[in-house]
């Protein structure tokens, strides 16, 4: 028997479109390639009643049959069925370990929970019930999937392990999602909470450390809160103690030894003592750090570049907004648009570039790209040096040590602007696997580093190497070479679409039907299908989820919408059938 592939349970599943019962009878794919089991028909809809939920073995593709008004599968790999109105627990194969009587059913870390009679009951993955139901409430902690916090009462919560007993051992920060409380922050030790419209903290074991008596309050950061009171905003230590006057309009949390905190309509800086590093004179300042430890700000429309740690301006707030771009090898390209133009600053705050550039890229590789016009291109180093003149029509991006250029006619510059490869090209593209596409003579080919034609310039279309692989054209045929050139699928009439690596397999559309090869040159599938569930394929790839796609197979006298939809599998097994 050829690999089965993983199909889940045929109720709610986001990657497949839907089934449904329909007027039309469904019909078995026709042609099915020697070795494969007998494909499963399928209907349902998207709240499926009648007739009886069935799912599919993983194992054996066989379907069974249930009984049950609907089911869902757990993140656990367990099935959750019911049947009037109570959920039962089923395994991968549909087997029944838990009877039919709860409520409802969740997984939170991994933990299996069942509701009875409103509490929460904590099952173990076959199903067994490890404590019965006690809890009102049962919430995820995001920093260890082994642990939840439970509530018995309001005040009787404790976190919990995987063993159902209590435990301390917490990581120091993470996040609580708990009905009853807004979102809970932990942090240092304590729990943001709210109750009757004020927050205050708890412990980890659930205990009130600080009564709820703030407007707002954010979690714990370097051991400060921000918390608000009477429409202002300071910080507390997590002993409940007022560290930083209640004297912003907002306060933000501290991040190595730093905060924002505003005052009026204007942003500034300020230590974990409450000294200001940078006195209120932003219209804004970011919270995004990035790898540099600086920030950008903003002041009278106008945008640039702040220490974060000295409050120095890196950039002074003179350029526009979305001209900024983030550190790149410790340079930042801003620009402006009146006057037009695009400048480098390094780390120091001192301006590298000697003069403005009509066009600017980031730093890659100790360069960055600059052009003084839309068809005038060269190459400055970090200290702003112009190590390739502009005096390219065209400058690709160093790749494999060699940049594609273009004079008049292309060639291949290195780093310092000397010619490698001749500019003798009609057209030259990127090196990717070691190799480069040419075009001369309205042909295309490859070359390798040396400028040697490995391909020759013989086709009409070509796509560049990846994984040793690229797709050839000629005429209306095309196939897939290898970087000698040599086919490992021949040169057949249609096209390739981007190929599926995961599975080591590549969609092939002929007169608007889609097959499949795999990547050493065997036909799996042959062109025989519509269409794939997102529509069109000329733009898309078709990718296999878990070892399985769903396509699209045209009826004799039906239109498209009522063609059969198909599950196949990696090996072209078309695994489950059904009316779309």
């Amino acid at each position: 028997m050829k690999t089965t592939a993983l199909l889940a349970a045929l109720i709610s599943l986001p990657a497949f479109a839907a089934f449904s019962d329909d007027p039309y009878s469904s019909e078995p794919p026709a042609n099915i390639p020697p070795g494969c089991p007998k494909p499963i028909p399928l209907t349902r809809g998207d709240h499926i009643s009648k007739p009886p939920v069935r799912f599919l073995n993983r194992a054996e593709r066989e379907m069974l049959a249930a009984g049950y008004d609907n089911a869902y599968w757990l993140d656990n790999g367990l099935i959750a069925a019911w049947r009037d109105g109570r959920y039962a627990i089923l395994d991968i194969n549909g087997h029944e370990l838990v009877a039919p009587r709860y409520d409802g059913f969740q997984i939170i870390n991994g933990m299996l929970f069942a509701r009875q009679g409103g509490l929460w009951a904590y099952l173990d993955v076959s199903g067994r019930e490890i404590l019965p139901p006690q809890f009102q409430r049962v919430t995820p902690f995001t920093l260890d999937s082994r642990i939840v916090h439970v509530c018995k009462t309001e005040k009787d919560c404790f976190f919990m392990g995987l063993d159902g007993k209590p435990t301390t051992a917490l990581p120091p920060n993470g996040f609580l999602r708990q009905s009853g409380y807004s979102q809970v922050n932990i942090a240092d030790g304590l729990n943001r909470f709210k109750r009757n419209g004020l927050y205050g903290y708890i412990n980890q074991q659930g205990e009130e450390v600080i009564a709820p008596q703030y407007e707002n309050t954010d979690g714990f950061s370097e051991g400060l809160a921000a918390v608000r009171k009477d429409s202002k905003e300071g910080y507390i230590n997590t002993s409940g103690r007022i560290v930083i006057p209640l004297q912003y309009d907002h306060a933000g949390g501290f991040y190595n030894g730093r905060a924002i905190v505003k005052v009026g309509n204007m942003k500034g800086l300020i230590d974990r003592k409450g000294t200001f590093i940078v006195t209120p004179q932003y219209d804004e300042i970011s919270s995004d750090f990035g790898t540099e430890q600086a920030v950008e700000i903003t002041k009278n429309g106008k945008h640039g570049i702040l220490d974060w740690q000295s409050g120095k301006e890196i950039v002074p707030p003179e350029y526009a907004w979305g001209a900024i771009s983030p550190f790149s090898e410790g340079i930042v390209r801003v620009g402006r648009y009146e006057p037009y133009g695009y400048s480098f600053y390094n780390r120091q705050g001192e301006k590298i570039s000697k003069k403005d550039y009509y066009e600017a890229d980031d730093f890659k590789h100790g360069m960055a790209r600059i052009g003084i016009s839309m068809d005038t291109y060269g190459f400055i180093n970090r200290r702003g040096e112009e190590i390739i003149p502009p005096d390219y029509g065209f400058l690709g991006f160093l790749s494999e040590g060699l940049i594609v250029a273009q004079k008049g006619e292309y060639g291949f510059i290195n780093s310092k602007g000397e010619t490698v490869i001749p500019f003798q090209y009609q057209w030259a593209l990127d090196f990717h696997d070691g190799r480069a596409a040419v075009k001369n003579n309205d042909k295309w080919g490859f070359i390798d580093h040396q400028g040697n034609e490995v391909v020759p310039l013989q086709y009409d279309e070509i796509n560049s190497f990846q994984n040793g692989l690229a797709q050839v054209r000629q005429g209306n045929e095309s196939g897939i070479i290898d970087r000698d050139g040599k086919f490992v699928i021949p040169l057949t009439e249609g096209f390739f679409n981007e190929p599926d690596l995961n599975h080591d397999r590549i969609a092939f559309n002929n007169y608007h039907l889609w097959g499949f090869y795999d990547l050493r040159g065997h036909q799996i599938v042959p062109p025989r299908y519509l269409k794939h569930r997102f529509g069109s394929l000329d733009k898309f790839p078709l990718v296999f989820e878990n070892g399985l796609i769903e396509m699209v197979l045209p009826r004799e006298g039906t239109k498209a919408e009522n063609a059969n939809v198909v599950l196949v599998d990696v090996e072209g097994c078309p695994v489950a059938y059904g009316v779309k």
